[in-house]
């Protein structure tokens, strides 16, 4: 079974168990969480969106530890090489969350995702030069966000990743800024 197979049956797999955790767990939903995010790779900036759900595994009264996925997408189009050329890059990641609990309307948070990046370029240019290629390769995602409480059900998130992926020639490392809302599904 080759890396790619088995990395995305574990991306699958911890996004799987982020909604069905086990009913031992306290029974209080999913929490999902949607933005606008901007992926900065070497002073260029691509934007794009990201997806997250996390189900809660252990809390205790200062610390939550859950399993979460998360789905990014950016896209950037570029005319100046002389022809259309867009570039994209999506991932997708599973991992743990740890929650700091506490009696304020913040609760900051950190995780590590491990994934699949795929970075892919189409457009007019690629067939001047023989084609673009594209590749998935293995990722990691160490980050830390807040959720900032703006009423009983929605929170304000703010998320910075540092996104690498492991490609054949080179290991490459993105910033990855998210800005959006999260919220509580199901439970009590």
């Amino acid at each position: 079974m080759s890396i790619r197979k088995v990395v995305g049956t574990f991306a699958a797999l911890t996004l799987a168990l982020a909604i069905a955790a086990p009913a031992a767990a306290q029974n209080n939903g999913v929490l999902f969480g949607a933005g606008v995010s901007f992926l900065n790779d070497e002073g260029e900036t691509i934007t794009g969106f990201a997806l997250d759900v996390m189900k809660d595994v252990k809390t205790t009264d200062k610390l939550g530890i859950g399993v979460f996925g998360d789905f990014g997408w950016h896209r950037k189009s570029d005319d100046s090489f002389g022809g259309d050329f867009t570039t994209k890059i999506m991932t997708n990641m599973g991992g743990v969350r740890a929650s700091f609990v506490n009696a304020s309307k913040a609760t900051p948070y950190a995780q590590l995702g491990i994934g699949v990046a795929r970075f892919s370029a189409s457009g007019d240019i690629c067939d001047d030069f023989g084609g673009c290629e594209s590749e998935s390769e293995l990722a990691m995602a160490p980050g830390f966000g807040v959720d900032v409480k703006l009423n009983d059900k929605w929170n304000f998130r703010a998320a910075l990743d540092f996104i690498v992926a492991f490609f054949e020639d080179e290991s490459d490392w993105v910033k990855r800024f998210t800005i959006g809302v999260s919220t509580r599904l199901g439970g009590m």
